[in-house]
């Protein structure tokens, strides 16, 4: 999903019942400003073709001569192919992060990922034991610092992180911990996985201080 989403978790009382449900959509915000980005990088790629479609609307015949050339007719098309291909990708994704929603259960056997609402089609799913334990972890950024509890795997791509706060305290952290059943690890393992946590990481429900 794309930049900072907001995650709702379901119960409300994330500490004390299972299965945890955590919904994962792009926030509006993060939407609007990846879409400018996403605008301005199409503006740029596909300006030439616009400049060449100007060009053809004033001069025809001149432009007609030049796509004679294959080489340049060849050119031409994987060019405008790539740029499309460029700008689609991101877009589809930012609008699948927008419009649907990942929701991801946490049980007392397993942890298991869809797409959708009512009807969740499937995407994966772990034994709840392959996961290596939650971790405390300080995320840092201009906005200040947010801790949140992570569930660490091995895969980075199915680490998840289970709430944030402005504040999380050790108990807060032990009991989720006990009711999930799994070690408390270090947030340095998040550092050591194959492949780095993407930094559009979501927002969990926000846990009271204790």
């Amino acid at each position: 999903m794309a930049t900072a989403r907001i995650e709702v978790i379901s119960p409300a009382d994330v500490l004390k019942s299972l299965p945890l449900t955590i919904e994962q959509r792009t926030s509006p915000t993060s939407a609007a400003i990846a879409g400018a980005f996403i605008a301005v990088a199409a503006a740029l790629l596909l300006a030439p073709f616009g400049v060449l479609a100007a060009h053809a609307a004033v001069d025809p015949a001149a432009v007609f001569a030049t796509l004679r050339n294959p080489a340049t007719a060849l050119q031409l098309g994987i060019g405008l192919l790539f740029g499309l291909a460029f700008v689609a990708v991101p877009l589809r994704k930012l609008l699948r992060g927008t419009l649907q929603p990942r929701r991801i259960v946490v049980s007392r056997h397993t942890v298991s990922a869809g797409n959708g609402d009512a009807g969740m089609e499937a995407v994966w799913s772990e034994p709840l034991a392959s996961y290596e334990g939650v971790a405390h972890h300080i995320r840092t950024s201009l906005s200040g610092a947010q801790h949140e509890i992570v569930l660490v795997h091995a895969r980075a791509s199915r680490t998840i992180v289970l709430a944030t706060a402005d504040r999380i305290s050790q108990p807060q952290v032990a009991a989720l911990a006990a009711l999930l059943n799994v070690a408390q690890v270090p947030a340095r393992q998040l550092y050591e996985r194959k492949r780095a946590q993407p930094s559009n990481r979501p927002r969990a429900m926000e846990l009271k201080a204790a």
